[in-house]
């Protein structure tokens, strides 16, 4: 069992020399006229995490919608199927903008919503690219839709379900035996697995394993997942390997929760609350 202490020691240290190319570039791929705060919230969690360049990859309609709204942020609009659904065949423009711009992340799901034709699109970019890859929401439907779903999974990939979206993926209830679970499911699937609940447990296809078990009834706020995402995407992207990083963010998002417990309250809580506090966080966590 990974000890916390062990997964603080991997949280990075910020350098004097660094510049952004040193602390990596994220692309997140997500997003729907109905869901349109659901990436914008992840890429928060990416640049409050660390990432030096964070890149909004959306519809065309969104990507109208949403410029300005995070002035940080650069944007790779999509080809639409219909208004503000991505096209299958945007897979194809995202891996080369990855392999052009030299990503070292890659955020797929938060608010894709479910089309006929984003099933096709998220497999299409697993299928393609090189770099680490967490799946998060409409992305973990898409894989749960599809037959045999773990022999299309890209190396290092990053699997970040709840309790629900976990059963949809294995076909039946997690249980509460939630360590044992997600070790035997990560090493099934070869995946890092982030089950998330108020214990979060993370496990590798290795067989490492790391419980959160410090609940912070302040995550339980819609949006929150899609921070953690973006808080996984930039610790992958500043050096850190897949289990390490999704193990030193979901420790990160905790500490984050704690702080908007004690400044906010619980009720009333909002992921971006969640994000705004990422780098106190992180500060607290290495020093």
């Amino acid at each position: 069992m990974t000890s916390l202490d062990a997964v603080r020691g991997w949280l990075p240290r910020p350098r004097a020399d660094d510049d952004k190319e040193a602390r990596g570039r994220v692309l997140i791929v997500g997003g729907s006229l109905r869901y349109s705060g659901a990436p914008l919230l992840a890429a928060t969690g990416a640049l409050r995490a660390g990432a030096g360049i964070v890149t909004l990859a959306v519809s065309r309609s969104l990507a109208l919608a949403l410029a300005g709204r995070q002035p940080e942020l650069t944007f790779l609009p999509l080809p639409e199927a219909s208004a503000g659904v991505i096209d299958a065949s945007a897979a194809r423009v995202i891996a080369a903008a990855i392999d052009e711009g030299h990503y070292r992340s890659l955020v797929v799901g938060p608010g894709l919503g479910h089309d006929p034709t984003t099933d096709a699109l998220v497999l299409g970019l697993l299928a393609r690219v090189r770099v680490p890859a967490i799946v998060d929401a409409d992305g973990l439907n898409a894989l749960a839709r599809t037959p045999e779903w773990p022999s299309r999974l890209a190396k290092d990939t990053i699997l970040t379900p709840h309790a629900r979206e976990a059963a949809r993926l294995s076909g039946g209830d997690v249980g509460d035996a939630r360590v044992e679970w997600a070790q035997q499911r990560s090493r099934s699937w070869k995946a890092v697995l982030v089950l998330k609940g108020a214990c979060t447990v993370v496990a590798s296809p290795s067989g490492d394993v790391f419980a959160h078990d410090r609940a912070q009834p302040a995550l339980a706020t819609a949006g929150s997942g899609d921070v953690l995402s973006g808080c996984i995407a930039a610790l992958v992207a500043s050096g850190l390997a897949p289990y390490r990083a999704a193990c030193a963010a979901v420790v990160a998002q905790g500490e984050a929760a704690s702080l908007v417990s004690r400044e906010v309250g619980v009720r009333g809580a909002t992921a971006t609350d969640l994000a705004s506090r990422l780098p106190r966080a992180l500060e607290r966590l290495t020093a």
